[in-house]
């Protein structure tokens, strides 16, 4: 697998920080950041500005590149796939502070279902999250035979993935290799 650059997603790995599985962005205990949600604006900037935020917790990915849905990092590292807008909400209420305003005036919390169901398939949102192609617990070797470390690794179309697995141990004897060949001797 490459590590070969994204046009829109950099950097190409996203190393889970220390102490924590990738979900810990969106974690109740980090601070939301506010977001306004202006009628006004209309669907198309407000999707875009939305999923430009959403973004930048770094535990959402887009399903597949031509996938209408999200890939969410829990805290216990396990994915949980968001498909529809009743989905969406508790993602958005976790990461940020949100309300919907009209002509200046809160109206709501949160948009109406079905704009976040609307969400979910439009490229305006969308865009701004990595396309992952699998979610694996286990290590893998990338295109240089290296183990690959947890996060995200990007090698094109087809080798997106998301690797949520522990960080990989490797040997620095030969001693298990000599204990095989004893037995197959």
């Amino acid at each position: 697998m490459a590590t070969t650059t994204s046009t829109e997603h950099t950097p190409t790995i996203s190393m889970v920080p220390d102490g924590c599985r990738a979900g810990c962005n969106g974690s109740p205990k980090a601070k939301r950041p506010q977001f306004n949600w202006k009628v006004e604006d209309g669907a198309a900037s407000n999707y875009r500005r939305l999923g430009q935020r959403l973004a930048t917790s770094g535990d959402l990915y887009r399903d597949r590149n031509d996938g209408h849905a999200l890939v969410a990092v829990r805290q216990d590292g396990k994915p949980r796939f968001i498909r529809k807008g009743s989905e969406l909400a508790p993602t958005i209420v976790d990461r940020i502070k949100m309300t919907v305003t009209k002509d200046g005036k809160t109206v709501r919390e949160l948009p109406t279902t079905s704009h976040l169901n609307a969400m979910l398939q439009s490229e305006m949102f969308l865009r701004h999250f990595p396309p992952v192609d699998e979610v694996t617990t286990r290590p893998f070797h990338l295109d240089d035979f290296s183990l690959a470390r947890p996060g995200y690794h990007d090698g094109g179309p087809g080798q997106r993935v998301l690797y949520i697995g522990a960080a990989p141990t490797v040997a620095d004897s030969t001693d298990t290799v000599r204990k095989f060949l004893d037995v197959m001797a």
